[in-house]
């Protein structure tokens, strides 16, 4: 039980107080209180990110993936039902990031419609603020993977052959 609250009271120092500096153009802008997040560069800070975030997925219908700041949402929407499903969850997942003061950067958010019966509805994420329809994308660049709308990966083969420094991939021999 010792141990426990040791650890407790470490974690609760360590998000205290957290100041923060901007440098922009050699201009250094005055310290400012971080009121939320996990600050970049500490060893304990992306326990606590994965701990922040881990409650993500509750509630949902369709598979959410999380990997470090990166959130996937996959659902089948062959009906209109589960264009719906789709649909639901994002709010959920607005809703939580509403919750907890995390917010999606909406610019970054995009639909990948996988499939020929895919029904491509227009999907949204809405706050209190605002209303975005989230923008189709061709390909999707996953933990250095590109995964195009076709799965045929001639955009990920294409761009790691010109990322051989040059040489044709075919030039280089394992023995």
């Amino acid at each position: 039980m010792h141990y426990r609250s040791n650890v407790l009271r470490i974690l609760a120092r360590y998000g205290a107080k957290i100041l923060n500096k901007q440098h922009l153009n050699g201009v250094k802008s005055a310290w400012s209180d971080v009121c939320s997040g996990v600050p970049q560069g500490s060893v304990i800070g992306p326990l606590l990110f994965v701990l922040f975030i881990n409650d993500m997925p509750s509630g949902t219908t369709n598979f959410v993936s999380l990997f470090a700041d990166d959130t996937k949402l996959f659902g089948k929407s062959t009906l209109p039902s589960g264009s719906n499903t789709i649909q639901d969850d994002l709010q959920l997942l607005q809703e939580w990031s509403e919750k907890w003061d995390l917010q999606f950067n909406k610019e970054k958010c995009q639909t990948l419609y996988l499939g020929k019966s895919n029904n491509k509805n227009i999907y949204k994420m809405s706050s209190q603020r605002e209303t975005v329809s989230l923008q189709e994308t061709v390909a999707e660049k996953d933990l250095g993977i590109i995964i195009d709308n076709e799965l045929t990966f001639k955009k990920h083969i294409s761009q790691t052959s010109k990322s051989n420094n040059g040489h044709d991939s075919k030039n280089f021999h394992i023995s």
